[in-house]
């Protein structure tokens, strides 16, 4: 079994990142377009077994250790067997 390698990013890789796409572990990306950062987690529903991908926000109001704390809210609720975008359709 892989070993799962988290928070492969620092704060300093966050802003000089050229384009792409690029994963902290724990289900936490960072997608890079020209200036624009922005926060993402990557899942498999258990409610439907769809890929699904959930945006947390741009890097200038989520900083690396807020979004990973999202990203480990997120993954309890998919431990749990909750859709955490469909968790937050219906609280907002």
């Amino acid at each position: 079994m892989p070993r799962i390698s988290h928070n492969r990013l620092s704060a300093r890789a966050v802003v000089s990142l050229k384009d792409g796409v690029f994963a902290d572990g724990g289900n936490l990306w960072l997608t890079v377009k020209g200036h624009t950062r922005a926060w993402s987690v990557r899942y498999t529903s258990p409610v439907t077994g769809k890929a699904r991908e959930m945006g947390i926000g741009s890097t200038r109001t989520i900083s690396l250790a807020d979004a990973r704390e999202r990203a480990a809210v997120a993954r309890k609720m998919i431990a749990d067997g909750l859709d955490p975008i469909e968790v937050r359709l219906r609280t907002h």
